[in-house]
Protein backbone atom coordinates (compact mmCIF):
# COMPACT_ATOMS: atom_id res chain seq x y z
CA UNK A 1 0.00 0.00 0.00
CA UNK A 2 1.42 3.50 -0.74
CA UNK A 3 0.64 6.56 0.89
CA UNK A 4 1.27 9.96 -0.59
CA UNK A 5 1.53 13.08 2.05
CA UNK A 6 1.94 16.61 2.07
CA UNK A 7 4.90 16.67 0.63
CA UNK A 8 4.29 14.75 -2.70
CA UNK A 9 6.39 12.10 -1.77
CA UNK A 10 6.01 8.27 -1.28
CA UNK A 11 5.69 6.49 2.21
CA UNK A 12 5.86 3.04 1.51
CA UNK A 13 3.61 1.32 4.28
CA UNK A 14 4.59 -1.98 4.72
CA UNK A 15 2.26 -4.89 5.29
CA UNK A 16 2.45 -8.53 6.35
CA UNK A 17 3.42 -9.60 2.56
CA UNK A 18 6.67 -7.28 2.46
CA UNK A 19 8.27 -6.84 6.15
CA UNK A 20 11.79 -5.15 5.47
CA UNK A 21 14.50 -7.07 6.37
CA UNK A 22 16.76 -5.23 9.09
CA UNK A 23 19.44 -7.89 9.07
CA UNK A 24 21.08 -6.20 6.15
CA UNK A 25 23.75 -3.23 6.08
CA UNK A 26 22.58 0.38 6.50
CA UNK A 27 22.85 2.33 3.58
CA UNK A 28 25.42 4.87 3.64
CA UNK A 29 23.57 7.42 1.81
CA UNK A 30 21.02 7.42 4.35
CA UNK A 31 23.77 8.43 7.02
CA UNK A 32 24.64 12.00 5.48
CA UNK A 33 21.56 13.17 4.24
CA UNK A 34 21.37 16.24 6.27
CA UNK A 35 24.44 17.38 4.14
CA UNK A 36 22.79 16.39 0.45
CA UNK A 37 19.64 17.88 0.92
CA UNK A 38 20.14 21.65 0.29
CA UNK A 39 16.74 22.53 2.19
CA UNK A 40 17.50 20.65 5.33
CA UNK A 41 20.79 21.60 5.29
CA UNK A 42 19.74 25.45 5.45
CA UNK A 43 17.25 24.72 7.47
CA UNK A 44 19.36 23.19 9.83
CA UNK A 45 21.89 25.97 9.57
CA UNK A 46 18.87 28.56 10.44
CA UNK A 47 18.32 26.36 13.28
CA UNK A 48 21.87 27.04 14.24
CA UNK A 49 22.17 30.55 14.01
CA UNK A 50 18.65 30.97 16.15
CA UNK A 51 20.34 28.72 19.16
CA UNK A 52 23.27 31.00 18.57
CA UNK A 53 21.06 33.88 19.05
CA UNK A 54 19.05 32.55 22.05
CA UNK A 55 22.13 31.52 24.07
CA UNK A 56 23.28 35.23 23.59
CA UNK A 57 19.96 36.53 24.38
CA UNK A 58 19.46 34.34 27.68
CA UNK A 59 22.93 35.37 28.85
CA UNK A 60 22.78 38.88 28.59
CA UNK A 61 19.29 39.72 29.54
CA UNK A 62 17.32 39.16 32.73
CA UNK A 63 13.95 37.70 32.34
CA UNK A 64 11.73 39.98 33.96
CA UNK A 65 8.31 38.51 32.76
CA UNK A 66 5.36 38.03 35.84
CA UNK A 67 5.03 34.07 35.43
CA UNK A 68 8.85 33.07 35.71
CA UNK A 69 9.64 35.61 38.74
CA UNK A 70 6.59 35.53 40.88
CA UNK A 71 6.06 31.35 40.44
CA UNK A 72 8.51 29.11 38.94
CA UNK A 73 11.64 30.75 40.34
CA UNK A 74 10.48 31.76 43.47
CA UNK A 75 9.53 28.32 44.10
CA UNK A 76 13.33 27.36 43.07
CA UNK A 77 14.97 29.88 45.21
CA UNK A 78 12.80 28.72 48.06
CA UNK A 79 14.17 25.49 47.77
CA UNK A 80 17.92 26.43 47.83
CA UNK A 81 17.42 28.92 50.67
CA UNK A 82 15.50 26.41 53.28
CA UNK A 83 17.24 23.49 51.63
CA UNK A 84 14.20 21.50 51.51
CA UNK A 85 11.63 20.52 49.00
CA UNK A 86 8.19 21.57 50.48
CA UNK A 87 5.28 23.20 49.98
CA UNK A 88 5.82 27.03 49.58
CA UNK A 89 3.61 28.64 52.40
CA UNK A 90 2.28 32.12 50.16
CA UNK A 91 -1.16 33.28 49.39
CA UNK A 92 -0.25 33.01 45.92
CA UNK A 93 -1.53 29.72 45.43
CA UNK A 94 -0.08 29.28 41.53
CA UNK A 95 3.07 28.74 43.17
CA UNK A 96 2.22 25.16 44.46
CA UNK A 97 0.04 24.48 41.39
CA UNK A 98 2.51 23.76 38.66
CA UNK A 99 4.58 20.55 38.20
CA UNK A 100 7.63 20.40 40.94
CA UNK A 101 9.56 18.23 38.48
CA UNK A 102 10.56 20.91 35.82
CA UNK A 103 11.39 23.78 38.46
CA UNK A 104 13.51 21.17 40.12
CA UNK A 105 15.62 21.59 37.09
CA UNK A 106 16.15 24.83 37.60
CA UNK A 107 17.25 24.20 40.97
CA UNK A 108 19.71 21.93 39.78
CA UNK A 109 21.07 24.60 37.31
CA UNK A 110 21.02 27.05 40.53
CA UNK A 111 22.83 25.02 42.40
CA UNK A 112 25.44 23.09 39.90
CA UNK A 113 26.38 25.98 37.54
CA UNK A 114 26.68 28.38 40.41
CA UNK A 115 24.94 31.27 38.68
CA UNK A 116 21.60 32.34 37.68
CA UNK A 117 22.79 33.81 34.32
CA UNK A 118 22.23 30.50 32.20
CA UNK A 119 18.45 29.76 33.94
CA UNK A 120 17.12 31.47 31.35
CA UNK A 121 18.31 29.14 28.96
CA UNK A 122 17.62 25.96 30.92
CA UNK A 123 14.41 25.17 29.29
CA UNK A 124 16.32 25.39 25.85
CA UNK A 125 17.21 21.67 26.39
CA UNK A 126 13.71 20.43 26.12
CA UNK A 127 13.51 22.02 22.88
CA UNK A 128 16.47 19.39 21.85
CA UNK A 129 14.32 16.56 23.08
CA UNK A 130 11.36 17.80 21.60
CA UNK A 131 12.75 17.55 18.37
CA UNK A 132 14.66 14.04 19.20
CA UNK A 133 11.04 13.34 19.96
CA UNK A 134 9.21 13.95 17.05
CA UNK A 135 11.96 12.54 14.53
CA UNK A 136 11.99 9.03 16.69
CA UNK A 137 7.95 9.35 16.55
CA UNK A 138 7.69 10.26 12.77
CA UNK A 139 10.21 7.65 12.33
CA UNK A 140 8.17 4.94 14.28
CA UNK A 141 5.10 5.40 11.65
CA UNK A 142 7.68 4.53 9.26
CA UNK A 143 8.06 8.49 7.42
CA UNK A 144 11.15 8.63 5.10
CA UNK A 145 14.05 10.43 7.02
CA UNK A 146 14.48 13.28 5.29
CA UNK A 147 10.97 14.43 5.52
CA UNK A 148 11.38 13.20 9.62
CA UNK A 149 13.95 15.56 9.87
CA UNK A 150 12.13 18.89 8.01
CA UNK A 151 9.32 17.94 10.47
CA UNK A 152 11.27 17.73 13.45
CA UNK A 153 13.56 20.75 12.65
CA UNK A 154 10.46 22.77 11.80
CA UNK A 155 9.24 22.35 15.50
CA UNK A 156 12.16 24.21 16.62
CA UNK A 157 10.92 27.25 14.34
CA UNK A 158 7.37 27.53 15.63
CA UNK A 159 7.36 31.38 17.07
CA UNK A 160 6.09 30.28 20.70
CA UNK A 161 8.80 27.48 21.04
CA UNK A 162 11.46 29.97 19.94
CA UNK A 163 10.05 32.77 22.23
CA UNK A 164 9.49 30.39 25.47
CA UNK A 165 13.17 28.77 24.85
CA UNK A 166 14.56 31.55 26.93
CA UNK A 167 11.87 31.78 29.74
CA UNK A 168 11.72 30.34 33.10
CA UNK A 169 8.31 28.89 31.61
CA UNK A 170 7.51 24.88 32.06
CA UNK A 171 5.88 24.46 29.16
CA UNK A 172 8.13 23.34 26.63
CA UNK A 173 9.06 20.87 28.83
CA UNK A 174 5.64 19.50 29.27
CA UNK A 175 4.90 19.83 25.19
CA UNK A 176 8.33 17.79 24.74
Amino acid sequence: MIVENVFAQEIDIPNNDNINNCTGALNRSDNFMIFKNNFIFILFIAFTIISVWSFFIAFSFNDVSFQSSNYHLAWAGYVIQERVIDVFSTTVQWINVYPKNIELWYVWNLIFLQDDRLIDFAQYLFVLVGILSLYSLLKKIRVRKPVALFCALLYAFIPLVILQSTTNYIDLALAS
